[in-house]
């Protein structure tokens, strides 16, 4: 989060600090429980304008935490242009879990040389996890493969492979209804983009 309780209490110790010294040097008092009630609300003002609101409207996997990704194959990419080819035998090893990570850059995610037999003789579809902060992330698809995107934006687009887009909130997508899909993909973007094309 942008402004958690540590970025609080930090700046309201920097700030009694502050009058302190202004007091003790300079004589200058200022009133100090006028100034930290203001902080108070300031605080409030921006966890409410910062934070989701309302609850999410897709349940997300248990493991779509950081702190239980441990074991999967991950790869983060932060303020550079990275280009990813997934290849059969890379999901071979990952056991068909891939989780990425994008901090203010531009991320390429090539999945378009999947064979579709690899995919259909597992029992459980690719999932992948995507979190795009502050940057661009693309998905290249397999042509005609079934696919699943469960989509979380916050000031943020995702660009799906209808040609359609979503912004603000949670977003469920589903390219053939009715049949299993074969890779589905969780992505939460916060001021980024998200595309996904074939």
């Amino acid at each position: 989060m942008l402004f958690g309780g540590g970025f609080f209490i930090g700046t309201l110790f920097i700030l009694f600090g502050t009058t302190l010294l202004l007091n003790v040097v300079f004589g200058f008092a200022l009133p100090l429980v006028r100034l930290l009630l203001a902080f108070v609300f300031c605080y409030l003002g921006l966890r409410l304008l910062f934070s989701p609101l309302f609850p999410r409207t897709h349940p997300f996997p248990n493991n779509w935490n950081h702190a239980q990704w441990d074991g999967l194959k991950h790869y983060a990419t932060r303020r550079e242009i990275t280009h990813i080819a997934i290849t059969d035998e890379i999901i071979k090893t990952a056991q068909f879990q891939l989780v990425f990570s994008n901090k203010q850059g531009q991320l390429t995610v090539d999945l378009s040389s999947l064979s579709e037999n690899v995919l259909a003789e597992s029992e459980r579809p690719l999932n992948l996890y995507c979190t795009t902060r502050e940057g661009k992330t693309e998905f290249r698809l397999p042509a005609n493969t079934s696919i699943t995107i469960f989509s979380e934006n916050k000031r943020s687009q995702t660009y799906l492979p209808d040609g359609s887009y979503t912004h603000e909130g949670s977003h469920i997508y589903t390219s053939h209804p009715g049949t299993a899909p074969r890779i589905v993909v969780y992505t939460t973007a916060r001021f980024g983009t998200v595309t996904f094309t074939r």
